[in-house]
């Protein structure tokens, strides 16, 4: 599962890269858990599934392309026919309909709820479930409904190291020292705080919400 949620990051190299890799094992018949078993058709199907993700995660190197309404079409069409897939590629397509919302190229966003609609049609246990998630996550990214995990960031130079510094802001130590110690606090901060991702989460959940509300699928689940 670790994989597949790598598949709705919102890093594109890490989505790319998760991608690659299900390609790879696909390749190597790991990915299926029938291995031999798998119909030809299927692993077919599941090879074209993911060779078109990635063009779509391409397709903002190509910005005046119609290449990518052709491969958002026909991966629709592929999530329309879930029966074709084995159920790790159903998995894996149900995770990436919420990886497209990612995309930073704004033209590849509108074929997001036609490829969710069409999974909620063919796959609706599976894809439910991933949607919740993905809204409640930002609900609390956003710092809405409480759960204090925005400030997440506050425990730099708390814990148990803090003592042994504490004495830095007494004034028990050197000037130098301490204004050095708050440099390095500063920068530790800076490095290990996550980055400001009100934009692209709010983002995330607005067109999610939106497609919930619109008529179809997933209006009647929610």
């Amino acid at each position: 599962d670790a994989l597949l949620r790598s598949l709705s990051h919102g890093g594109a190299a890490v989505r790319c890269a998760a991608l690659d890799l299900l390609s790879e094992l696909e390749r190597l018949g790991v990915a299926a858990a029938d291995g031999a078993a798998a119909a030809a058709a299927e692993k077919g199907s599941t090879a074209r599934m993911l060779e078109l993700c990635l063009a779509l995660e391409a397709s903002p190197q190509a910005p005046t392309s119609r290449q990518l309404v052709l491969d958002a079409e026909a991966l629709t069409r592929l999530a329309t026919s879930g029966g074709a897939m084995p159920p790790h590629a159903t998995r894996a397509l149900a995770y990436y309909s919420l990886g497209v919302l990612r995309i930073r190229f704004a033209r590849a966003w509108a074929h997001a709820p036609p490829l969710l609609q069409a999974i909620a049609r063919s796959q609706p246990t599976t894809l439910w479930p991933l949607v919740v998630d993905a809204v409640a996550s930002a609900r609390r990214s956003l710092g809405i409904g409480g759960g204090g995990e925005q400030g997440g960031g506050g425990a730099v130079g708390g814990g148990a190291d803090a003592p042994e510094y504490a004495a830095a802001e007494e004034g028990s130590v050197p000037e130098g020292v301490a204004a050095l110690w708050a440099e390095v606090q500063s920068a530790w901060a800076e490095v290990t705080s996550p980055p400001a991702v009100e934009t692209e989460v709010s983002h995330l959940a607005t067109q999610l919400l939106k497609t919930l509300a619109a008529s179809g699928p997933l209006h009647g689940l929610a």
